[in-house]
């Protein structure tokens, strides 16, 4: 391994959302400004939905799965496998056989569909899972592990956990093994399944979701004046991380560069967030010192943007502080007002559209603003896309326990 710093650029994207599943639909779909949230009509379990505050969530439809991958259990290695799939087709790719690779997956809250379903059969004196299926399924790094074996990756698999930054941790952890040569190719993404309902209570009792039940389209809408809380989600997200050289010798598509990354603690709150978004400043700061970039050089910030009022507050102020007067001149945007919240995956499914962002020179919408909040006063680009020149673009996290991700990407 040698001290030189390789360019690093994606060259395939693998998304499976409640919008769309591969590359194509998951871009029109976004560009149309389509919403995957919907009223649900039962949980694992038959859990009473009358008891939840939110009582809808991103849904990934049967309908957009390939038939014989409609299987009920492991949902979450259904959706991982899948969203490699497609991506390694879209960067043209076979397997990772014989390259020196990665595989860096992000995980929030391993598979809790399996394990409040084993846990109920168990308590019945029924068996769930054949020998040793369900502790394959419990266990963070299976995923990772699995889909290792899926592409015949024989190099360093990594799994990080740290929640909602989960991805975009996975990403650019991935990202700096390749641009200090410990891999020439990486996978790395993230896939969640959390619809279960621990994972709604866990959120009630903090009151972090929407109860904007009745119109489930327009529950998620982040910066927007009536905000009440994020839409749970599912979805996943596999991306092809590939050196600049070995890219281009194999004749690659490239979509785009990865060029700084940080992540930073605020060390403030468990799920509090400051609203003056200084700790957040000082993650872009010294991200954009990795990228070896000025502030004025960021044309556009791809946001958490979860629709709380907490955090999008945060990320406004954050942005203006790092910014100053340029940040009323750039354009912000929300993946999550389409998606909702797909926790450690949520992260993933942006790199992948904002890596298509800068590949086709557009920026999706940030759907259901209507009257931006007190404080939110940046261009969120809202309802409908729009054409723009960008050269350089800021993806943003924050997760509970105070921790703040940020990624800066460019078009090549």
């Amino acid at each position: 391994m040698s001290s030189r710093r390789r360019r690093v650029v994606v060259t395939g994207v693998g998304p499976v959302s409640p919008v769309g599943v591969g590359r194509q639909r998951f871009w029109e779909a976004l560009l149309a400004g389509r919403s995957g949230t919907r009223a649900l009509t039962s949980l694992p379990g038959g859990f009473p939905l009358e008891t939840l505050r939110s009582r809808m969530a991103g849904v990934i439809p049967d309908t957009l799965l390939p038939e014989d991958e409609r299987r009920t259990t492991d949902r979450r290695g259904l959706l991982a496998e899948l969203a490699l799939d497609l991506a390694l087709r879209d960067a043209d790719l076979r397997n990772l056989e014989g390259a020196r690779s990665a595989v860096v997956v992000g995980n929030a809250v391993g598979a809790p569909m399996e394990t409040e379903a084993a846990y109920v059969f168990r308590t019945r004196g029924e068996e769930r899972h054949g020998p040793g299926g369900f502790l394959r399924q419990l266990s963070f790094h299976t995923v990772a592990d699995e889909l290792a074996a899926r592409c015949g990756a024989d190099g360093l698999v990594l799994t990080v956990s740290t929640g909602c930054t989960a991805a975009l941790d996975a990403i650019c952890t991935a990202f700096d093994l390749v641009r200090s040569g410990v891999a020439e190719i990486a996978v790395t993404g993230s896939a969640e399944a959390p619809l279960t309902p621990m994972v709604f209570a866990s959120f009630d009792v903090i009151g972090a979701t929407s109860r904007r039940n009745d119109i489930p389209t327009a529950a998620s809408r982040p910066f927007d004046a009536q905000r009440d809380g994020f839409v749970l989600a599912e979805g996943a997200a596999m991306l092809v991380l590939e050196d600049l050289e070995r890219a281009r010798a194999r004749g690659a598509r490239i979509l785009a560069e990865l060029v700084g990354a940080a992540s930073t603690s605020n060390a403030f709150h468990m799920t509090n967030l400051a609203p003056d978004g200084l700790s957040l400043a000082r993650c872009i700061h010294q991200a954009l010192d990795d990228a070896r970039l000025a502030p004025e050089a960021v044309d556009h910030v791809n946001a958490h943007g979860s629709s709380t009022p907490q955090n999008d507050l945060c990320e406004t102020n954050a942005v203006k502080a790092v910014l100053g007067p340029r940040a009323r001149r750039i354009t912000v945007n929300s993946l999550k007002s389409m998606l909702g919240h797909a926790l450690g995956a949520s992260n993933a499914l942006e790199v992948a559209a904002s890596a298509l962002s800068l590949h086709h020179q557009r920026h999706f919408p940030t759907i259901n603003l209507e009257e931006p909040g007190p404080g939110c006063d940046l261009d969120y680009v809202p309802q409908v896309e729009r054409v723009a020149s960008c050269g350089h673009l800021l993806k943003l996290s924050n997760g509970f326990s105070g921790i703040h991700s940020a990624l800066l990407m460019a078009a090549l």
